[in-house]
């Protein structure tokens, strides 16, 4: 990247943005773009990146070669779990688990899933409740989940 010359030194981000229109025509030209959309490229390239390292470690700490290298059904399953196991800096840093529950009001059921997000929308209260904001922010509360899970969740 090269410098703006002046008294504080700053580094301008035009070298990388123009590599990211190289690669997506919607960020290229001066259209407006929305910084989310542009964070989240960016979030899901350094995910594929990093997906891809650790397979290759994955990979080579089984001393598999290629694609082609014949492995148990036994040896798959340990593979594939240690790539689930694996969670990327992404993840860790930007990811969570949002817990849904329904109440089945005929059974009385409480059905609950947990699902993956790297960014979470949340309702913008109009001025006149913006008092209220605190007690609307006292409603979340963040939990560490187990160590296998190593994620957040809100609720």
């Amino acid at each position: 990247m090269r410098e703006i010359p002046s008294k504080k030194s700053a580094i301008t981000p035009r070298p990388v943005f123009n590599e990211i229109s190289k690669r997506v025509r919607q960020f290229g030209g001066f259209r407006q773009q929305d910084s989310h959309e542009l964070l989240r490229y960016l979030l899901d390239e350094m995910k594929m990146e990093e997906k891809k390292r650790i397979q290759r470690a994955i990979l080579l700490k089984f001393n598999v070669s290629d694609k082609k290298n014949l492995l148990s059904a036994e040896e798959k399953v340990t593979i594939k779990s240690y790539g689930r196991s694996v969670e990327t800096f992404v993840d860790q840093v930007f990811g969570g688990k949002l817990l849904s529950s329904v109440l089945c009001r005929g059974c009385r059921t409480v059905s609950s899933k947990y699902e993956h997000f790297l960014d979470l929308s949340l309702a913008v209260p109009p001025a006149a409740k913006v008092n209220h904001i605190s007690a609307m922010m006292s409603s979340l509360y963040i939990e560490q989940l187990p160590l296998s899970s190593n994620t957040s969740t809100v609720q």
